[in-house]
């Protein structure tokens, strides 16, 4: 069993492997993980939605918007995915007012 290094972020119980490569690759896994959750935290500005790409027949999840209101509506457009064209999504006045 490997020691844990003094004053890791990592538990004991993450060093059990022999292999130390293994563990490397393991940190590194949690670390991307973890940087992962960070950029979940800076964009809680705004809600994640998930739209619906008409021409790729795709669901995707985004929270790079913009609220448009157009005839009384109002909508949420962001870029598509899988091409240049732009997809949009019925929202409600109150997620608009919050979210815009």
């Amino acid at each position: 069993m490997i020691k844990a290094p003094e004053n890791t972020y990592f538990p004991q119980h993450f060093y059990r492997e022999v292999n130390k490569d293994t563990v490397a690759r393991r940190k590194i896994t949690v670390f991307r993980a973890r940087l992962d959750g960070l950029s979940e935290v800076k964009t809680m500005g705004k809600e994640q939605l998930e739209f619906y790409d008409v021409k790729s027949k795709k669901k995707f999840k985004t929270t790079d918007y913009r609220i448009v209101n157009k005839g009384g509506r109002m909508f949420a457009v962001t870029k598509s995915q899988s091409g240049t064209h732009e997809c949009w999504r019925v929202v409600s006045k109150d997620f608009a007012a919050k979210n815009k």
